[in-house]
């Protein structure tokens, strides 16, 4: 497969890992942490369309991410594919993490749409997300 196609398929192979298990533990914990408002909620729409703007934008993001990781940092992590991935994923999250400080700034946790990001619970989550992420990128870009 073309370098690039495997890079682009790997991202929405992983960003769509991420989703699914979202959706677990947003039924599991009943914590509205749902990073498909949490990037689409920032313009004014109703759920539904905040939700698909967001999964577009997390899907493009899961997309820019397998690129980093292809090109760049992989090949400076060790292990089986699947824990290069995971480790990948855990620095961006751990690196990223920090901006939900600002969250009283966004629209959708100031209107409830959004629970806060700012308790275990929330960044528990964000790290069960970020393996399966990782877990997927990593293998399929294993080579």
């Amino acid at each position: 497969m073309n370098g690039i196609v495997r890079i682009v398929i790997s991202g929405l192979l992983a960003g769509t890992a991420y989703l699914l298990a979202q959706a677990v533990d947003l039924k599991v914990t009943g914590n509205k942490v749902d990073d498909r408002i949490l990037l689409g909620g920032i313009a004014p729409l109703t759920v539904t369309k905040s939700k698909l703007l967001g999964a577009a934008m997390h899907l493009g993001a899961s997309i820019a991410a397998s690129v980093f990781y292809v090109r760049l940092a992989k090949g400076w992590i060790s292990g089986p594919g699947w824990w290069r991935g995971v480790v990948f994923a855990s620095v961006e999250n751990a690196l990223l993490y920090p901006w939900l400080l600002l969250e009283d700034f966004h629209p959708a946790i100031r209107d409830g749409r959004l629970d806060s990001y700012l308790n275990w619970t929330a960044f528990l989550q964000g790290v069960w997300r970020h393996v399966w992420f990782g877990a997927v990128l990593g293998a399929v870009n294993r080579k």
